[in-house]
């Protein structure tokens, strides 16, 4: 165990009852942070368990559905 969860741990065998829902309240908190900046970061999505993310990014053409309009509902 490295030395921040062994201080964690000590720190909160101290602490009363009523302050670990807080501490609990935070430590989530921070998780979520995590997971959520994980699953933004594009980097980090494995096109293994989405082979569309292989394609992701690979047209440069441009603004595909510029003036699409008239190709969808003809000439105005």
């Amino acid at each position: 165990m490295n030395d921040a969860r062994k201080r964690l741990r000590e720190t909160l065998d101290a602490l009363p009852e009523r302050r670990l829902a807080e501490v609990l309240d935070f430590a989530e908190f921070l998780h979520a942070r995590e997971k959520s900046e994980r699953e933004s970061d594009p980097a980090s999505h494995d096109s293994a368990g989405n082979p569309i993310l292989d394609y992701v990014g690979g047209v440069s053409y441009g603004k595909l559905a510029q003036d699409i309009d008239q190709d969808l509902y003809g000439a105005s």
